[in-house]
């Protein structure tokens, strides 16, 4: 049989057990742990973290400051309101966010909009909105899609009239399900609203944005845009604000036909029309708008545009 040998921790008889002393922390609070017998160590180790953490501590300030979101103001329920206090599915972009995405065009917003693409026939002219799947089947001018354009609260009903070059833009909402709630019918897929800059009644204010480009192609075409715009107070009741832009683009397409010779396939074919052979892709685009705005007083607001 093996022999079990119990060690007990009590003290021998006679002998008192070291007391502890008195606790002078407050009920319910712990005693902080140390470092029992090196004390360098833990000091070292201290100030080792504290050198450690203390470029965090200095650049967390910057860094939250550069993280916040600048506030985006939208109308898409017929007021000004924070996107976030919105309940629909918008996406909203600013006048300078267009133009550092390149968009110059109405159309060319549905590039960078999930869930909108544009569709379209008659070489692009009659081009018309995809909203997540909503679309128009007939490309008919007189008919209208189930998705409505708008510019600057206006409707624009022909599909060729939704086809437009951009200026002096303050932002593009895009509204995603239907919205004849607020906006009446044809919005059934959604809507596409372009707000244009409004005048200033504290101070003149304009710009100038001149742009040129060369296409790499057998063509061999020019790009030049010119936009500019000025605005501000007339009067203590009155302010104006005036945009005008002009985009020229050459031929950047080599049409390889022949200009003038006849059609082939047919015997003594006459050609195809004044223009066949040219190179292809030229566009010119004129554009002015005008705004006026009249305050009678300081809840009344009159817009001409």
């Amino acid at each position: 049989m093996k022999q079990v040998v119990m060690h007990s921790r009590r003290p021998a008889s006679g002998v008192a057990a070291p007391s502890k002393p008195p606790s002078t922390l407050a009920p319910g609070l712990q005693r902080p742990h140390t470092f029992k017998g090196r004390p360098m160590q833990a000091c070292r180790l201290a100030r080792a973290i504290a050198l450690t953490l203390a470029p965090f501590a200095v650049s967390t300030p910057a860094l939250a400051a550069d993280t916040i979101l600048e506030e985006v103001v939208v109308s898409a329920q017929k007021r000004e309101q924070n996107i976030q206090d919105v309940g629909i599915a918008i996406a909203a972009f600013t006048g300078d966010q267009l133009k550092a995405m390149g968009i110059q065009s109405s159309y060319d917003v549905a590039t960078f909009t999930p869930g909108v693409h544009i569709s379209g026939a008659l070489a692009g002219q009659n081009s018309q909105f995809t909203i997540r799947g909503v679309t128009q089947s007939d490309f008919n001018d007189v008919v209208e899609a189930p998705n409505a354009v708008y510019l600057d609260e206006g409707y624009i009903p022909i599909a060729n009239a939704q086809t437009f070059g951009l200026l002096d833009v303050e932002r593009v909402e895009v509204l995603k399900g239907p919205q004849g709630t607020l906006f009446g019918r044809n919005a059934t897929g959604g809507l596409v609203h372009y707000i244009s800059r409004k005048p200033s009644f504290e101070k003149v204010e304009g710009f100038v944005d001149l742009r040129g480009g060369y296409f790499d192609t057998a063509a061999h075409g020019w790009s030049q845009r010119v936009e500019a715009a000025v605005g501000g107070p007339v009067s203590s009741q009155v302010a104006g604000r005036v945009a005008v832009m002009y985009d020229n683009v050459e031929s950047y397409l080599k049409n390889i036909y022949p200009y003038g010779a006849p059609a082939a396939g047919s015997f003594g074919a006459l050609p195809p029309g004044a223009g066949a052979g040219a190179d292809m892709g030229a566009n010119e685009t004129y554009a002015l708008r005008g705004t006026i705005d009249f305050k009678p007083n300081d809840d009344g607001l009159i817009r001409l545009s």
